[in-house]
Parts: C-alpha cells; sequence; structure tokens
C-alpha cells in the first residue's frame, strides 16, 4: 500500500505562478507506471528540478513542496525506476532530524524512506527471501507506528498491519489493529475499511445487508434470494484468480441451481463498460450488482474488502454461514447444506 500523498496545488504566490504552471504542464505528460525506467527516471529528476526551484522560492512555506519531493522519490522508487531514490530521501531525512526531529514532515519523510527501503528490497528478493523480507517490514512498521501512534501515516501503516495478518491467517491479531484504526483514527479515510473488515470478520451467523443496481439498471437486493443458499461473490474482470475460479464455481451453479443454489456477484470495475462483454465472454449466468469505485467503492468499504474474490455464503435465511470462502470451501458447504437438506426431507417422510 502506498503511503496517503498530498498532491493538491496549494494557492500559488505571483513569484511562483511560473513554475507552478510549468510543473502542471509537466505532471499532465506523467509517464505511466508500467512505462520504460528510463522514462519515468527523466521525468522524475525533472518534476524534482522544478520543485527544488519552488522550494527555494517558496519562503517559510515551503513543507507542502518538501513532501512533493518526497512522494515523487518515493513513488519512483516503488516501481524500480530510481535507484539514487532512497540516498537522496536518506539525505533530506537526516537534515531534518537535525533541525527539527520531532516534526510532522520528519516522520512523514520516515515512513516513506521505510516504504521506499521496502519496495527495493522486495524487487531485489527471490522469492524465498520474500517472506522473510516481509516478516522484517512488518515488524518495522509495528515499532514505528507503536513509536508515532499520532502520526498521520499511522492508519496507513495500521492498515497495512491488519491485512497482512488477515491474509496469514491471523485473524484475532488482525481485527486489534484494526479496531485500533477505528478507534485512535475515526476521521482516517482507512477508517471506513477498518470498520467494515471488522464487521466482515465477525458476520458468520449474521445478516448480510446487500443491495444496489444491476448491470442494466435494475435494483437488486439480497433479500429477493431469501429460502434459496446464495453465494455473493465480489470479484472484478481484472482479479485473475476470479477468472480462473469461474469454471468451478459454474459446475456447482449447474449442479445445484435446480435444488435452490443462487449466485449473486458484486462487480468492483472501475469502468463498467468492460463488465457486459466479459460475462458474455465467460457466459457468466447470474446477476451483478455494479458498485463503482473498485476496491473504493462504498459496497466494498462497507465490508472492508481487500481482496478479491472475496466470497459469502449465506443460510436460506439470509444469514452468512462461512465468509471468505475458497472454491474448495464452497464445494464443502454446499455438500454439507445440500446433505443436511435431504437428511430432515428423508426424516420427514419416515415419519
Amino acid at each position: 500500500g502506498t503511503p496517503s500523498s498530498d498532491t493538491n496545488t496549494p494557492s500559488v504566490p505571483a513569484a511562483l505562478q511560473k513554475d507552478v504552471e510549468e510543473l502542471q504542464e509537466l505532471d499532465k505528460r506523467a509517464p505511466a507506471p508500467t512505462a520504460g525506467k528510463a522514462v519515468i527516471a527523466d521525468y522524475t529528476d525533472k518534476r524534482l528540478a522544478l520543485l527544488k526551484r519552488i522550494e527555494a522560492k517558496a519562503d517559510g512555506d515551503s513543507e507542502q513542496w518538501q513532501r512533493q519531493m518526497v512522494d515523487t522519490i518515493t513513488a519512483a522508487v516503488q516501481v524500480g525506476a530510481y535507484p539514487k531514490g532512497i540516498d537522496r530521501l536518506q539525505a533530506m531525512l537526516s537534515e531534518l532530524q537535525k533541525k527539527a526531529p520531532k516534526s510532522p514532515l520528519a516522520t512523514y519523510v520516515q515512513y516513506r524512506v521505510m516504504v521506499a527501503e521496502y519496495s527495493e528490497q522486495m524487487q531485489a528478493a527471490s522469492n524465498e527471501e520474500r517472506q522473510k523480507i516481509q516478516e522484517g517490514w512488518l515488524k518495522t512498521l509495528e515499532a514505528w507506528v507503536l513509536a508515532n501512534p499520532k502520526a498521520e501515516d499511522a492508519p496507513n501503516a495500521e492498515q497495512q498491519l491488519a491485512i497482512a495478518l488477515e491474509f496469514n491467517g491471523k485473524v484475532d491479531k488482525a481485527k486489534e489493529w484494526y479496531q485500533r484504526i477505528v478507534t485512535d483514527h475515526e476521521k482516517a479515510p482507512e477508517a471506513t475499511r477498518a470498520a467494515g473488515a471488522l464487521k466482515r470478520l465477525s458476520m458468520v451467523g449474521q445478516p448480510l445487508v446487500l443491495s444496489g443496481t444491476g448491470l442494466k439498471g435494475e435494483a437488486i437486493d439480497i433479500k429477493q434470494y431469501r429460502n434459496k443458499i446464495v453465494l455473493v461473490i465480489f470479484w472484478s474482470t481484472w482479479c485473475k484468480p476470479c477468472t480462473e475460479d469461474l469454471p468451478e464455481i459454474k459446475d456447482l451453479y449447474d449442479r445445484y441451481k435446480s435444488k435452490g443454489f443462487e449466485i449473486l456477484g458484486v462487480n468492483l470495475d472501475n469502468n463498467p463498460a468492460e463488465v457486459a462483454p466479459y460475462i458474455t465472454q465467460f457466459k457468466v449466468p447470474w446477476n451483478h450488482i455494479q458498485d463503482p469505485g473498485g476496491l473504493e467503492g462504498p459496497l466494498a468499504r462497507q465490508y472492508g474488502i481487500i481482496s478479491l474474490p472475496t466470497m459469502f455464503i449465506l443460510t436460506t435465511n439470509g444469514l452468512v454461514y462461512k465468509n471468505s470462502s475458497s472454491v474448495a470451501e464452497l464445494k464443502d458447504a454446499l455438500t454439507e447444506a445440500y446433505e443436511k437438506k435431504a437428511e430432515s426431507a428423508s426424516g420427514d417422510k419416515e415419519k
């Protein structure tokens, strides 16, 4: 996760006007993260030179321009395009730590030095080394948060810790960090997702509240699926595992549909135009709610969705039976649910 960055151009004094306009023009031609490394490095050098010039003239109001410099370097390091970036960040940090070690700006730079170093280590690592680097990174993050609990990047760091712990199956520990975000940083953008994640992780036995607009503009509500066993899948066309899981999920749908099994997709594509061709290509037969905004969309945030696909299995009375199920878990759950149904039906016949 990239730390939050502040790229709003503030109101500009006349002395800076020309340089700031030049910066805006340069940013219109900003290369994509997938552009060649040389292209990104060249853009980064030009942007930093301009920011340095603006900062020198900014006269007592240089912090916002320094932050932009730091963010520019960090972004380039994260895509592996700026080998001298970490040295530049560390030089800025040691300068700041001499002048004002406890200032928000020093903490801001320190956090980005950590992020940049971690990115660089991961890029150079073999698959075997990555696990170890990630473990070290989580320890570094935790130590940093405990030392800087009020820093503006604390919720971002806590969110990264919570997500990593959840991925590693340490759900109780993950909940503690999600809870910290909600309790200590309720105004931070991360707080909505953290509250959603806490809700999602405690949903077994609870009703799933879900409604929205279908792909053809129709209203869809999960309540329409009462008396059916329902699989709810949060997915997108760009999610590779979603496409890989499709054949097995379609098989299960064909096998159990006549027995009262239904599927409802929640699509998180940023561009809804990409969804219909995908559904046609892969012959996906069930309905979908469109949640515009990707992982930042309202439904994704409401349930703290951190990866796709995320699945919920609901019982016939609309309660969550399993959350974040894999296809293997889905198979087991359906077998179990329909065996139970068959048993109770044969029990009724014998009476």
